[in-house]
């Protein structure tokens, strides 16, 4: 968990200092996945910035040995948390790779 925590951290900071150079990039396709793509998108920015705040609740409670805290919080995080995961995969992958998907 603790590895997964680093990770997301190294990812978010590279994210955000990608953005601060390039700013934002538009999904240039103008046809049936430019939908989808913001059916992904949406959720995905919601649920990415509501997280924040109750992963490092979820880490305190854990560091600081409240266990049973922890797994009623994680119970509800870890899903949303695996969501805004596999949809900013696929984000990336529509808006970097969409000619190797489709």
């Amino acid at each position: 968990m603790i590895s997964a925590l680093i990770t997301s951290g190294c990812f978010l900071a590279s994210y955000v200092i990608y953005h601060y150079q390039v700013g934002s990039v538009a999904y240039m396709y103008h046809d049936w996945t430019r939908i989808i793509y913001f059916i992904i998108l949406i959720p995905h920015i919601i649920f990415a910035a509501i997280m924040t705040p109750f992963i490092i609740i979820a880490v305190w409670l854990a560091l600081y040995e409240k266990y049973e805290k922890h797994a009623r919080l994680v119970r509800w995080i870890w899903p949303v948390w695996m969501y805004v995961s596999l949809s900013g995969i696929i984000i990336y992958l529509m808006l970097y790779q969409r000619s190797n998907l489709f």
